[in-house]
């Protein structure tokens, strides 16, 4: 009976997000494609901007050439990118689909599943351009294996656990999708996206290492530039991860019941 229930919910899930991303790309010449696109061009934007504007900011990072630069901030942002798209769409996820909650009954995590769907994608997309760029500017191949296999599957996990607990908050308090905004900001200074962690202050890293994108922005870095694996950070970025999406789970359960009346 479980195992029928969650096949229907990933069908479920599949076929909407397939609805979705057709809908958002079905006025566009290129449609699909712009999955590929985005990272590609977002990447173009970075290397134009430090090879003429920023040029200064690389040369005295630390690293030998732009090629490596780039991919240190690149991997970076791609981490924040997908942290960002699932907390400013998350946000008003149930509010703005009031059908499914009053007319009809419908596992509303299969929202927050097509919303992770999408995000997936452009990560996958985003990561395997990281590792083309890495073997291209530093002439070896990432362990792919972790990569793919430890490192991004707990992000992911988290990233579902957050889209469920902001979107069942954002139900009851709607002025959270209008502070959306200032969380990614947020996000995107208190992560080692333009520094490393290793560069911060003793006392201030401690506070750093409460964010859990810091573990998966280093593990990343650590894949792409061939350094030691640190498997604890593995260890703690799947615990943390586990432990967000078994509380997004139960605050959902938790205030199901009261969803209609917040409408």
């Amino acid at each position: 009976m479980l195992k029928w229930k969650l096949r229907k919910s990933l069908t479920t899930t599949i076929a909407i997000a397939k609805l979705n991303i057709s809908s958002q790309f079905n006025d566009s010449a290129l449609g699909f494609y712009w999955l590929f696109l985005s990272p590609f061009f977002t990447l173009c934007a970075y290397i134009l901007a430090f090879s003429f504007v920023f040029s200064g900011r690389w040369e005295s990072s630390g690293y030998s050439s732009l090629g490596e630069f780039i991919v240190f901030l690149y991997s970076g942002m791609l981490v924040l990118n997908a942290f960002s798209e699932v907390v400013s769409q998350s946000a008003g996820l149930y509010f703005e689909n009031p059908n499914y909650i009053k007319k009809i009954l419908f596992p509303l995590e299969v929202l927050n599943g097509t919303v992770l769907v999408k995000t997936t994608l452009g990560l996958v997309f985003g990561s395997v351009l990281l590792v083309l760029l890495s073997i291209i500017n530093m002439g070896h191949l990432p362990n792919v294996l972790i990569l793919y296999g430890l490192i991004l599957p707990p992000f992911i996990i988290f990233l579902y656990g957050l889209s469920i607990c902001i979107s069942t908050i954002g139900l009851f308090l709607t002025d959270l999708k209008h502070s959306t905004g200032m969380l990614t900001h947020l996000a995107l200074f208190l992560s080692p996206v333009f520094y490393s962690i290793k560069d911060v202050p003793e006392p201030i890293v401690y506070i750093l290492k409460l964010n859990p994108l810091v573990y998966t922005i280093e593990l990343i870095r650590e894949v792409v530039f061939k350094q030691n694996i640190s498997f604890d950070h593995i260890m703690i970025s799947w615990v943390f991860s586990i432990l967000v999406a078994c509380c997004g789970i139960y605050i959902h359960k938790a205030l199901k019941l009261k969803f209609a009346d917040a409408l």
